[in-house]
């Protein structure tokens, strides 16, 4: 229980040097208050002779706020709520203002400071905004104490548990203050404020009135000026904060808009379907191999060979016939591979995000391709990539590559793949036999494989 032996409601005032000090001594002469020399601050406390709470706690704490119904308001007789907001080991200053949780841009800076009273009717419109700030200043050591034994009045707060940070219990503040005040009663007591003395105050005082409050107004202009910017840095932050988590959301959308190109099924399936209505043969030019890999998925690469009979003119009539968009010829014109538009391409599957999130179903569609695989007597191999791709939705890209010798190898790599939407098409390289136009002499499938 937190007994009367304490003082609560202070106010604090920025003091950082003689001047201001003999400013503020003269100005609450008379009353009760405290100076803190390591903090710079000035306490003018509404008792005399009692340990000042928040300044005790400030010696001990660095960050700390406190909502309490339990703590008596000496100078109003109605119900109210204490709040104590100490940051950096400083008990907020009277007169600071601390951004709005509202998110638009032009609205009010909201009052405030380290050690007052509240009504309960209005605490649920100011803790947010205390809680926001808090928690745009990024402190992860910043300890919380609701102390609120009415739960109508807890409810009406307008904060929840995952608002806060480090929470910190009642009893554990109160059992380390009791601990705190037999040594520090002295440091932190109110007393009476003096005025300060000097030989030559009747000439020199108003001289140094003057002089004093001109310098503690330039002190309050660059204080002011500090905070607005301050305020502004903080409003950038979070706008900046906005915009990046926007621009991961496009990211990954994006992602997955390429991955549903990428599909390694479809593609095959593309090839497939194209491999009839290539020219196998055309005036001693016969087609070599077929290549069609990324990053272009629009364009098939075809390697034709010259037999001894035919000649450079027919190849070129060859690539003009197909339409190539790309022609390179071997220095002895022995050979020219032809870049073709790829035609009628298969219609790709709807790949969601919360399929490919579905981290279970890739690790069961992975150990499903590796046994069918295998079962199918195909080659292959499974490596990781080089590349250091960092995404949160899947923890690495493995290298799946198969070879065959035929056609039916290529169908059964088609099946397989089939219902591995996570499976993604990296390249293949079709080679025909020589001797038998068209026949599939081997090929070799590249793959990513996202686990």
């Amino acid at each position: 229980m937190i007994t009367n032996e304490y003082v609560f409601g202070c106010k604090y005032y920025p003091c950082n040097n003689r001047k201001v000090l003999t400013y503020l001594k003269n100005k609450y002469k008379g009353q009760s208050g405290l100076y803190l020399k390591k903090q710079q601050q000035f306490v003018v406390a509404p008792k005399g002779g009692k340990i000042i709470m928040t300044a005790l706690l400030a010696s001990h704490y660095k960050h700390l706020l406190i909502v309490s119904d339990q703590v008596p308001d000496i100078e109003n007789d109605q119900e109210s709520i204490w709040i104590c907001l100490i940051i950096a080991g400083k008990v907020l200053s009277i007169g600071s203002s601390i951004p709005s949780s509202n998110k638009s841009i032009d609205a009010d800076d909201i009052e405030c400071s380290g050690d007052f009273f509240m009504e309960p009717d209005s605490i649920s419109d100011f803790l947010p905004h205390i809680i926001h700030y808090i928690k745009s200043l990024e402190i992860s050591n910043f300890k919380t104490v609701i102390d609120i034994r009415d739960p109508q009045k807890l409810a009406q707060l307008g904060v929840s548990n995952d608002d806060l940070t480090s929470n910190l219990s009642m009893s554990k503040l109160l059992n380390d203050i009791n601990q705190w005040k037999s040594s520090s009663k002295n440091k932190y007591t109110s007393h009476l404020i003096k005025q300060e003395k000097s030989k030559f105050v009747k000439f020199v005082l108003p001289i140094t009135f003057l002089a004093v409050s001109y310098y503690v107004y330039t002190l309050y202009v660059k204080y002011e000026n500090e905070r607005l910017a301050e305020i502004e840095r903080q409003k950038l932050l979070v706008l900046k904060k906005e915009q990046e988590a926007k621009e991961q959301i496009r990211q990954y959308n994006l992602f997955i808009e390429h991955l549903n190109k990428d599909i390694a099924y479809y593609n095959l399936s593309t090839l497939i379907e194209s491999l009839p209505k290539f020219v196998y043969l055309s005036a001693g030019w016969y087609l070599s191999s077929v290549v069609l890999k990324k990053p272009n998925f629009k364009t098939y690469s075809l390697l034709y060979n010259r037999e001894d009979y035919s000649g450079l003119d027919y190849g070129i009539k060859l690539s003009e016939a197909l339409g190539a968009i790309n022609r390179t010829q071997s220095p002895d014109n022995s050979q020219i591979l032809l870049d073709i538009l790829v035609q009628n391409k298969v219609e790709s599957y709807n790949l969601t995000k919360e399929m490919f999130e579905n981290v279970t179903e890739r690790q069961i569609h992975l150990n499903d391709l590796i046994t069918q695989i295998q079962i199918s007597k195909l080659s292959f191999s499974i490596s990781p990539t080089k590349q250091k791709e960092q995404n949160r939705y899947y923890k690495e890209a493995l290298l799946f590559n198969v070879t065959g010798n035929s056609k039916l190898d290529l169908l059964k790599l088609r099946q397989i793949l089939s219902s591995k939407y996570f499976v993604m098409f990296d390249g293949i390289k079709i080679e025909f036999n020589p001797n038998e136009i068209s026949v599939i002499n081997s090929f070799t499938f590249q793959g990513v494989i996202y686990v």
